[in-house]
């Protein structure tokens, strides 16, 4: 079996213009869009990640569902 299909991931449901989504995310590497994470990401060049968590930022409300 492969390990990651046996890995529970942590859901995390958000709210974009009225929409809901899901976000799944790795646990080794999760995602973030504090200030924090945003500097990481610039400063590793990850832009996709970057662009990523600032949309998430600038517009959604966060529902944590366990």
């Amino acid at each position: 079996m492969n390990s990651t299909n046996s890995t529970i991931s942590p859901t995390r449901r958000f709210f974009v213009s009225g929409r809901p989504f899901e976000l799944w995310e790795d646990p080794e590497h999760p995602f973030g869009w504090t200030p924090e994470d945003l500097q990481q990401y610039a400063s590793e060049g990850g832009w996709e990640m970057l662009f990523n968590a600032l949309v998430i930022r600038a517009s959604t409300t966060e529902i944590v569902l366990d």
